[in-house]
């Protein structure tokens, strides 16, 4: 199983930009999502989709927190997370099961992720929320 973590938004508001990476209660708010794909088994691999200029902060991350076995700094040029969907699909690693997660909505618990996959296993696809 694969999971994406997006942490683009090509379109926001210059204020904005950097709101995931503040420290809410001690750690980044976009470490979040992240430490709960610690607990979802089977994570073969993590990719976290940033901007550029935040790749120190992106691999910093990744690398205390380690989600899975195999973890990626994700910059696609025009910072799409589609892009990085389709380049992962592309990849010896490709899993059958991939989770996306907006990092905009870092109260995405494992639980809801487990609830998701269960779906998804039933109907091919699912919406965890």
């Amino acid at each position: 199983m694969a999971a994406l973590v997006i942490a683009t938004a090509p379109g926001a508001a210059p204020g904005t930009r950097d709101l995931l990476w503040r420290h809410v209660l001690g750690r980044p708010l976009i470490s979040r999502p992240l430490h709960e794909l610690k607990s979802v088994d089977a994570l073969g691999f993590c990719g976290l989709v940033a901007p550029l200029g935040r790749r120190s902060n992106g691999l910093e991350l990744l690398h205390s927190i380690a989600p899975s076995d195999y973890n990626q700094f994700i910059t696609p040029p025009d910072n799409t997370w589609f892009k990085a969907l389709a380049a992962l699909c592309d990849t010896p690693i490709f899993s059958t099961w991939i989770i996306v997660i907006d990092a905009a909505f870092p109260l995405m618990t494992a639980a809801t992720m487990r609830a998701g996959l269960r779906a998804a296993n039933q109907t091919g696809i699912a919406i965890a929320g």
